[in-house]
């Protein structure tokens, strides 16, 4: 099973979020990548400080984190 996140997140004062797919759900502290072509957000890692759901089969899940 593959589990789909939306991240979001602040970086030099902008919003910003990408999606995450993993074999696991993720937690609070994990350090996940971010894979957004084209942002000044990718290949950096990010620090999942909150998670505010976990996926359904209707929707990604969602999470909070910061600049690891």
């Amino acid at each position: 099973m593959v589990y789909e996140y939306r991240v979001f997140l602040e970086l030099g004062g902008e919003e910003l979020s990408f999606s995450h797919f993993s074999g696991e759900k993720l937690w609070p502290g994990a350090v996940v990548r971010a894979n957004r072509p084209g942002s000044p957000l990718h290949g950096q890692q990010v620090a999942v400080e909150r998670v505010a759901s976990h996926p359904t089969e209707d929707a990604p899940g969602i999470a909070y984190g910061r600049g690891a």
